[in-house]
């Protein structure tokens, strides 16, 4: 959050969502309005769900956090003070959103989480998922399916640690190639050939030209690691 010279960041843990990262920091804003002598304030922020989400008068998730946020918007209301909300685009030279891009930035970096948030509901289903989908792809290769097989070689089970720094563009892009996304036969028993259904191109490794060379995926490797 970002207001002249103040400057206030929290580090949340690395798997909280946007949503709720800009929940914390309108949270931040109003704390501030709160503190503040002023009759008016206005918190600019690029983050359209966020608005739309606090706008809505049934949240389907993120209760605890948008309840919270709501409650201090009632505060600062209830001291006569008066709060617009206002949507900006990014990335395009807004000076201070630029600086509170470059805040958080720094705040990833910090090693200690400062704030903890509950789980929103869709964070716990894909914990509860995550938890059984070892067990389930470990009965599935024991029984030939091939997709499981390739998962179980290429990742041994074990989760992909990537920096947070990292654009999240590119991790999508390293977790993508680590279990063969897109690839319909990811460990055929044979060196069949098959006719690329982008290039139409033959190849014997139908995976590794999808991912490698093929013409028509040339933008998923641009940009990330080699």
């Amino acid at each position: 959050m970002i207001c002249n010279e103040t400057i206030k960041v929290r580090r949340l843990l690395d798997g909280a969502s946007t949503l709720q990262t800009e929940l914390v920091a309108i949270a931040g804003a109003l704390q501030h309005a709160l503190d503040q002598p002023q009759s008016h304030y206005v918190i600019h922020t690029d983050s359209l769900t966020t608005i739309q989400t606090l706008a809505s008068t049934q949240p389907k998730d993120n209760i605890h956090l948008n309840t919270h946020v709501l409650s201090l918007a009632q505060e600062v209301k209830e001291q006569g003070k008066h709060i617009t909300l206002n949507w900006i685009p990014s990335h395009v030279g807004i000076r201070e959103n630029e600086r509170a891009d470059c805040a958080s930035k720094h705040a990833t970096k910090r090693l200690n989480v400062d704030m903890h948030i509950p789980p929103s509901l869709a964070q716990t289903k894909a914990k509860t998922c995550a938890s059984t989908f070892p067990t389930q792809t470990r009965v599935m290769g024991g029984v030939g399916f091939t997709t499981s097989t390739w998962y179980a070689t290429a990742t041994q089970y074990q989760p992909l640690s990537v920096d947070r720094a990292v654009p999240a563009h590119v991790r999508t892009y390293l977790h993508n190639l680590r279990v063969g996304y897109k690839g319909t036969r990811q460990m055929p028993d044979t060196n069949k050939e098959e006719e690329c259904q982008y290039c139409n191109e033959v190849s014997n490794e139908p995976l590794l030209h999808y991912f490698l060379r093929c013409p028509d995926t040339t933008t998923l490797r641009t940009g990330s690691p080699a």
